[in-house]
Order: structure tokens, then C-alpha cells, then sequence
């Protein structure tokens, strides 16, 4: 993909999102958070693409799935007011609708639309689907970890900042309450990530991200995951808890471990159920 390519999508990137500005604040608000998320995760896939040695179109390809992964979201938040797909609509479904509708990959070269959507399609999936072409799964690998990337930038803001200053569409709703779900405990005792469908409370969540480092994929976002310190930054917000703390020292050694790996790729893991 060239740059002209990737400048042409940023242009109408930049005119959906002010399509959806409002003067309702808590919709401008969040239109605001998911358009400044989108060029974070841009910046992280060409970070991730170029650590990884592919060529300057490929790093390309990367931002330009980047760029348009989150489209729906916009939507999303219009019309149902929340983030959460369980409770509205599947964002990136919607993303492609809305891309189909654009026209918007009509043009690009060679198979570079079918990698992007390929991508697009499987970023907030449970696992990657076993079904796309080599150069379908590296971008959606290199998504998915960019997305990561970014998220747990604002997700540990979020814990960090004083309550009443907090973004709630950010927690998903969830009640800041005691303890911790049972299930939760017991994919990350196995190194698997948590399940949404686990969440209970606020600890779930943190829990959750946390979690998160066992569906990582890519050398260099281990490595970004550990510079930034993300998982003992969660974890600085949680309940003090003998179990817990030794899962985070798991993962934060996982997290060192594949940081330092010779390959750009981690092992297969067990599929979520």
C-alpha cells in the first residue's frame, strides 16, 4: 500500500468522525475518545509492523487497518450509548457495513482491501480465524496487538484517575464491587485470557486486561507491554490479594519471557471456549 493510499483513508477517516460529533457532550466526549484511540493504535501498528521487519507497503497496510478498525464504533455509540458489544451490536461487523457502504477500499491494489477487512473482521474476535492467508493473519495479529496496546494506555488512565473525574462508558458498566469471579481466577491460573462473558464487577475487569498478555502475539508489543509497566499498574489498583498478586507476577513474567524471544511471534495458545 502506498502513502497516498493511507493519506486518502486518513481524509475520510478524519470526515466520519466529524460526521458524528454532537452537541450532546457525553456523545462528543466519547466520538473524541475513539477517534484519538484510532490514531494511537495507527501509531502502535507501525511500531509493531516495523519492529518486526516488514517492508514500508506492509507497514503501510498495517496503519491503514488500523485506521479503519474501529469505524463502527461511532455508530455504535449514537445509536445504543454504550461500547459494549453484548448490549448493542458487534462494532466490527457494523465498521464493515459502513466501509461497504463508503466504497471506501473500492481501489486499493492487489488483495490489500481483503487483508484489511480480513483484519478488521477478526480484531475483537476471541481468537484469530484459522482461514486467512499468511499475509490476512500477520496484519490481524499486528491489529490486534496495537488495539491492546492503546487500550491499556486509557484503561490504566482510567484506574489511575480520581472516580468522579472517570469516563464511565469505559468500565462497561460494570459495579465497582468486592471480590473476584471464580471463573476470572481460573483462566488466568491457566495462562488463557478472560472470558467477557466472566465479568462480574470492576475487579473482573482488571483482571481481564490483565489477561490479556496471553493473546498477545508479536515480539515487539511484548516488549512495549513491559516497558510501560501495564499489568503492574493494573495491578496497583486491586484488592490486595495473595492469589492474585502471584497471578500478576505470571504474567508479568510471561510478559518478560516472550519480550525476549528471538522470534516475532508467540507460541499458539489454547482457544478461548
Amino acid at each position: 500500500m502506498t502513502t497516498g493510499e493511507v493519506h486518502r483513508l486518513k481524509i475520510w477517516f478524519a470526515s466520519l468522525v466529524r460526521h458524528n460529533q454532537s452537541d450532546d457532550g457525553d456523545i462528543r466526549i466519547n466520538v473524541r475518545l475513539k477517534a484519538h484511540h484510532t490514531y494511537q493504535v495507527c501509531r502502535e501498528a507501525r511500531m509493531v509492523a516495523s519492529g518486526i521487519g516488514l517492508d514500508p507497503a506492509d507497514v503501510n497496510l498495517a496503519e491503514a487497518a488500523a485506521l479503519l478498525h474501529d469505524v463502527g464504533r461511532f455508530e455504535q455509540y449514537l445509536l445504543f450509548r454504550t461500547f459494549n458489544d453484548a448490549e448493542s451490536t458487534d462494532h466490527a461487523a457494523l465498521g464493515l457495513e459502513i466501509l461497504r457502504r463508503e466504497a471506501i477500499l473500492s481501489g486499493l491494489a492487489g488483495h490489500d482491501a481483503q487483508h484489511i477487512v480480513d483484519a478488521i473482521k477478526a480484531h475483537n474476535r476471541p481468537d484469530i480465524p484459522t482461514d486467512l492467508t499468511p499475509k490476512g493473519l500477520l496484519l490481524s495479529k499486528i491489529l490486534r496487538d496495537a488495539d491492546k496496546l492503546d487500550i491499556w494506555k486509557i484503561i490504566v488512565g482510567y484506574y489511575e484517575q480520581p472516580v468522579e473525574q472517570r469516563n464511565r462508558a469505559i468500565a462497561m458498566g460494570l459495579p465497582d464491587t468486592p471480590g473476584v469471579s471464580t471463573a476470572v481466577l481460573a483462566r488466568l491460573r491457566e495462562e488463557q485470557a478472560v472470558l467477557r462473558k466472566d465479568l462480574r464487577n470492576l475487579n473482573d475487569l482488571k483482571l481481564f486486561h490483565i489477561g490479556w498478555v496471553y493473546d498477545l502475539n508479536l515480539q515487539p508489543a511484548f516488549q512495549a507491554v513491559g516497558d510501560r509497566r501495564y499489568i503492574e499498574r493494573i495491578a496497583e489498583t486491586l484488592p490486595p490479594s495473595e492469589e492474585t498478586e502471584e497471578l500478576v507476577r505470571k504474567a508479568v513474567q510471561f510478559v518478560l519471557t516472550r519480550s525476549l524471544r528471538a522470534d516475532a511471534v508467540a507460541p499458539p495458545r489454547q482457544k478461548p471456549s
